[in-house]
């Protein structure tokens, strides 16, 4: 039997507890809904077993108890809980010389919920109601390049400072296979993860010019950024100071020499064994293509 014990002024109503049994090299889960009394039995229980009971109650901390063995007859257990405690980030965002950045988004990301605010016209922000675990702050701001800070729970409620660097941007054109400059091109620059961590912190977009030139920015300094050529998928990677020069491939007639097969039957679809079709014009890079037959695919 289990007895849960809310912080005073609450009740368990809405929360759920699970019975976690193992006996051998076998375990069992047995779940079940919190009445607003607290008190659940549970059983019956395989001799010689040992247990563990998990509680969640909605605004309260998730309790795990310690491993206990089984005695025969009933017990009584009883698990106090502890009511969730909030927490806060606040602070100000200023340019690297120190002046305040108004309109900037500030987010956090936390499991199932996102957090989220906008500064004011002195760079202050303020985001309330955050649980009590580390977490990453996100902040983008126009002109500047994204930025992602890893917070520590010890660190909410404490006010930051955070000075945005000047960024750099990606300078390069698009040409064809003949050098000729190539407009109105969509060009996607995404930074490559950091070393310590495994998040993509920005990804801007950009059209090329009449000349075929293209800028795109910004990017923090360090940043890798795979720069791509939407139409044809042609990309590379660019640090900072480097020119990206991106060249699309020739495209040209492709003829191809395709024999349809049923699957079923294992005979030829057409009564020529080979059946010879004019592509259009396709990249050399190109090796998919899709045939439609008879209602078939």
């Amino acid at each position: 039997e289990l007895q849960i014990v809310p912080p005073k002024g609450m009740d368990a109503g809405g929360g759920t507890a699970t019975l976690v049994a193992w006996f051998g090299h076998e375990f069992i889960e047995l779940p079940a809904d919190c009445p607003s009394s607290g008190r659940l039995e549970f059983g019956p229980l395989p001799p010689d077993c040992t247990y563990q009971m998990q509680v969640k109650v909605p605004g309260c901390v998730s309790t795990t108890s310690d491993v206990l063995c089984f005695r025969p007859g009933l017990r009584v257990m009883k698990c106090a809980i502890q009511p969730a405690r909030a927490g806060g980030i606040n602070g100000t965002i200023a340019s690297k010389a120190g002046q305040p950045v108004p309109n900037c988004k500030v987010s956090v990301q936390s499991p199932g919920r996102v957090f989220s605010c906008t500064t004011d016209d002195a760079g202050s922000f303020h985001i309330d109601g955050l649980p009590m675990n580390d977490t990453r702050l996100f902040v983008s701001a126009p002109g500047y390049p994204g930025t992602c800070l890893s917070v520590p729970k010890e660190s909410l409620d404490s006010a930051m400072e955070i000075r945005l660097e000047d960024g750099w941007s990606v300078i390069g054109s698009i040409v064809d296979a003949r050098g000729n400059p190539l407009a109105g091109e969509p060009i996607h620059g995404a930074v490559h993860p950091h070393a310590d961590d495994d998040v993509w912190h920005s990804s801007q977009s950009a059209e090329s010019r009449s000349d075929g030139s293209f800028e795109i920015g910004p990017f923090a300094t360090g940043d890798v950024v795979e720069i791509t050529d939407v139409r044809s998928a042609i990309s590379c990677p660019v640090r900072q100071t480097e020119f990206c020069k991106l060249v699309r491939p020739e495209l040209q007639m492709a003829d191809l020499e395709l024999e349809l097969i049923n699957a079923a039957s294992g005979s030829s679809v057409s009564g020529d064994a080979l059946v010879k079709i004019e592509c259009g014009r396709l990249s050399t890079a190109s090796r998919q293509l899709t045939i439609r037959s008879g209602g078939l695919v």
